[in-house]
C-alpha cells in the first residue's frame, strides 16, 4: 500500500520506513561530548526501528523508537506525468500541423 512520508508518496509501506529511519540520522554535542544517531535497522517490516547511539564514537547502544504514522497516498509512479506529457505533445502536433495547412492555403500553395 503506498505510504506518504514528508509529502513523498513511496509504494511501499517498507520504503516510507526506510527512508524514515535514514532521516533519523542526528549529530549533536553536550558539553565537550558528540553523540551521533543512526538508523540500525535491517528490516523494515515491523512497527518500530531501531537507532544507534554513540557518544564520542564509543560503543553502540540499540534504541528502539516506533515509526511516525504513514498516512495512504495515491501512488501512480510517474504515468500521470507521461501520459500528461503525451497530451501536451499530441495537442502541440496537431496545432503546428493545423497552422501549417492554414498557411499553406492563404499563400496558395494548396491549389491544384
Amino acid at each position: 500500500m503506498p505510504s506518504l512520508y514528508n509529502g513523498v508518496c513511496y509504494p511501499t509501506a517498507e520504503a516510507a520506513k526506510a527512508q524514515a529511519c535514514s532521516a533519523a540520522s542526528l549529530t549533536w554535542g553536550s558539553g565537550t561530548s558528540i553523540h551521533t544517531l543512526e538508523c540500525a535497522s535491517t528490516t523494515f517490516d515491523g512497527p518500530t526501528m531501531a537507532l544507534c547511539k554513540r557518544t564520542d564514537g564509543g560503543a553502540c547502544t540499540l534504541i528502539q523508537q516506533d515509526y511516525p504514522a504513514f498516512p495512504d497516498c495515491d501512488y501512480a509512479g510517474g504515468t500521470d506525468l507521461a501520459l500528461d506529457w503525451m497530451y501536451a505533445a499530441l495537442l502541440l502536433f496537431v496545432m503546428l500541423f493545423g497552422l501549417k495547412r492554414l498557411i499553406a492555403l492563404f499563400s496558395g500553395a494548396d491549389e491544384k
